[in-house]
């Protein structure tokens, strides 16, 4: 912990209150004509997620917690929990879904997002500003609609429901604000990323956990040989870097390969 002035507090600090922690999720600095300047709080209880709004003096000390800023692929989805993985040591952390909070309909998969860590557990997550989704739901465009001016309900990939201009057709991608899920534009046509999935080599079939504890994955037997796969990811992209095959009559091949 270490002592610093309310008016320095942004949000995503973690403070230290009556021995508990909170995770700044607003903070403003308020100087009235006439008066005291104020420093508002509108923090979350990590242990209970209760949250509170405290108002301070911008010159009242506070205590602040140390925590860790990494970066992480998103995974799947397993119940309640989000599964991520840090690209560089592929170690993998569940967080709660009431972590994700409302950025959990803008997840998508390998998506590259920022994790608050304090002593190892996930305190608080930040996504990309915006994402792309395709329209399922809209109504249809009628004759004589311009693209400027006039927008109309639409159902997202997502779940999400937004605004979007007329001219705007069912399985259209389209980029959003991740925030509040409003239209910013049509999206450009290869602009999205590929799943690392269909980035695989396809001679070797893996399934979507296959980059699990360890970094190895032991495949199923083909014919007389088991192949044994490591992997590793560079900006998001999972790719077969070595190949060992060991053969029944116990001498080992190894073949190195790229995709």
């Amino acid at each position: 912990m270490v002592s610093v002035i309310a008016s320095s507090v942004r949000k995503g600090n973690v403070l230290e209150k009556d021995g508990k922690l909170y995770l700044v999720l607003t903070a403003e600095n308020i100087h009235p004509g006439k008066g005291t300047p104020v420093t508002h709080l509108e923090m979350r209880r990590i242990s209970d997620g209760v949250k509170t709004v405290e108002r301070l003096r911008t010159t009242d000390s506070v205590e602040k917690a140390f925590v860790e800023h990494k970066t992480f692929n998103y995974l799947y989805q397993d119940g309640e929990q989000y599964v991520f993985m840090q690209p560089e040591t592929f170690d993998q952390v569940h967080v709660p879904g009431d972590v994700v909070g409302d950025a959990a309909p803008y997840l998508t998969e390998n998506m590259e997002v920022q994790l608050q860590l304090f002593e190892g557990n996930p305190i608080s997550i930040e996504i990309p500003q915006r994402a792309i989704f395709e329209v399922m739901e809209t109504e249809p465009v009628m004759k004589g609609q311009t693209a400027s001016g006039s927008f109309k309900p639409a159902l997202l990939s997502n779940g999400v429901r937004t605004m979007v201009p007329t001219h705007i057709t069912v399985g259209t991608r389209v980029v959003v604000m991740t925030q509040d899920g409003s239209y910013v534009e049509r999206a450009k046509e290869g602009g999205a990323a590929r799943s690392f999935r269909s980035r695989l080599c396809p001679e070797i079939d893996l399934d979507q956990h296959a980059f699990r504890i360890g970094h190895e994955k032991l495949l199923q037997p083909a014919a007389r040989h088991d192949a044994l796969a490591k992997f590793h990811i560079r900006r998001g992209q999972l790719r077969p870097h070595r190949v060992k095959i060991l053969a029944m009559e116990g001498d080992m091949v190894e073949s190195t390969r790229s995709c």
